[in-house]
């Protein structure tokens, strides 16, 4: 892996133990450590170790709260990254609603739905009646209204500013 020096110094390390005699062997195994240990890539892995841990908890958040149960999505923007989105909703069996700014941009994000899921299905990641469920998941529309029962809204719009805000708003 570029920029990691464990990989080598192990190698190093076998080699020296090979070579030299045992107290060289144990000084150039204890120099290749330390080395490891105060690099740039030691600092990275700790600094990633310790974030996974603690991006799960929320320090603000009362330990009573309970994850609340997803069951209907409703997804503002059916391009690229909006499609990507609603496809793992329905892969996880849940139902989402696409809101475009007219008809032709709902009928050309479901027809982006419908074409990624013929590709799964023509590599074998799906069956066709699997396709055909999760496309029953996903519907479209340009009313607002209808996400006015869904548990989760996600913003998947173009970046724009200007029109996040008035979406937000």
């Amino acid at each position: 892996f570029r920029g990691q020096l464990a990989l080598q110094n192990i190698v190093s390390c076998m080699e020296a133990a090979i070579e030299l005699p045992f107290d060289e062997g144990l000084r150039k195994e204890r120099q290749l450590f330390v080395e490891c240990m105060q690099s740039d890539a030691a600092a990275a892995m700790r600094h990633l170790f310790f974030a996974e841990r603690s991006a799960a908890k929320v320090k603000a958040l009362d330990r009573s709260i309970c994850a609340r149960e997803i069951h209907t999505v409703g997804i503002i923007g059916g391009g690229t990254m909006g499609g990507g989105i609603a496809m793992n909703f329905a892969n996880a069996g849940i139902p989402v609603i696409l809101i475009e700014v007219d008809d032709c941009g709902v009928n050309r994000a479901l027809k982006i739905v419908e074409r990624n899921y013929g590709i799964t299905v023509s590599k074998g990641k799906l069956s066709e009646e699997q396709k055909d469920h999760c496309l029953s998941l996903i519907s479209g529309t340009t009313k607002y209204e209808e996400l006015g029962d869904v548990d989760l809204v996600i913003e998947a719009v173009y970046e724009n500013l200007d029109l996040k805000k008035k979406i937000f708003g």
